[in-house]
């Protein structure tokens, strides 16, 4: 519960070396681009659809804007189910989309993680939030869509 009074004097030599080596990096130097790996994701998705929209359409603009979601995503990001479906939401065409879940679909559900991109079955399907390890960059595999009626 004693207060200390702390000086110290700013050294911004490593912030500067650290901004020098960037700039001068070459190329094929980036660990993380010879270390790193993809994870294949697929989202599972239960939407319901504005009756105005055709329904290819609005899956046309569902996939792209899944595709740009992910291509945004750097190295050892967190995958965040609100988010995403969040991303879907904004699509024309679309009344409420949520993560299908095993009682919707035992089989497609959640989102589904492959190991590589011509796996027939995903390695896990996560149903939460979760984090991509720092080396892995995720690929977007595509989306299983599950169309439910607008009440």
């Amino acid at each position: 519960g004693t207060e200390l009074t702390v000086d110290y004097v700013y050294n911004r030599t490593p912030e500067l070396l650290n901004a020098v080596m960037n700039r001068a990096k070459q190329v094929t130097t980036d660990v993380m681009v010879h270390q790193g790996e993809f994870v294949y994701i697929q989202p599972c998705l239960t939407v319901e659809y504005d009756r105005a929209y055709s329904v290819s359409v609005v899956n046309a603009a569902i996939v792209s804007r899944l595709q740009t979601y992910f291509s945004m995503m750097p190295f050892g990001s967190q995958v965040k189910l609100g988010t995403l479906c969040m991303f879907v939401q904004q699509v024309l065409g679309v009344v409420d989309v949520k993560i299908t879940t095993s009682s919707d679909d035992p089989v497609n559900y959640g989102v589904q993680i492959f190991a590589n991109s011509l796996d027939p079955s995903p390695a896990v399907s996560e149903t939460t939030d979760f984090k991509l390890d720092d080396n892995q960059l995720a690929n977007y595999q595509g989306v299983l869509i599950k169309r439910v009626a607008t009440p």
